[in-house]
């Protein structure tokens, strides 16, 4: 069984977190707007960016350790295409998380960092998308 490649399993979760960011934003954005939740809940979703960066980082990882398996059975060209998509998620995972972050603590023009957070994660879903469908 730990001969198996690990990156398949690994990846489902910052694509899970990634795709679930924007829209627990909204919906967390929408709640403070209406009163129902404080703004302590956007320390939530700073925990879930934070994890989001991690298991990007990670399954980056497994995914060069797993490559000389991946290239028994897969081509040279498509793992590298996948690879060269793969390697923009972290960072940008990363800066995601820094936006969460500093929109959690900076008070000045909070509601507008919070949409440009959101806004910075829904972007994101664009080289997620990409590095899943190569």
């Amino acid at each position: 069984m730990f001969d198996l490649p690990l990156h398949p399993i690994a990846v489902h979760f910052p694509i899970a977190l990634g795709v679930l960011l924007p829209f627990l934003g909204v919906i967390v954005l929408i709640g403070e707007r209406k009163g129902f939740l404080g703004p302590k809940n956007w320390s939530f979703l700073v925990l879930i960016s934070f994890i989001y960066m991690g298991s990007a980082f990670f399954a980056k990882e497994m995914g060069e350790r797993d490559e000389d398996i991946a290239e028994k059975v897969v081509s040279e060209r498509v793992l590298h295409e996948h690879e060269e998509a793969g390697e923009k998620v972290p960072p940008f995972a990363a800066v995601t998380f820094l936006f969460f972050l500093g929109s959690a603590f900076i008070k000045k023009k909070q509601n507008t960092l919070k949409v440009v957070t959101i806004a910075l994660s829904i972007g994101g879903l664009f080289p997620l998308f990409h590095a899943g469908h190569t």
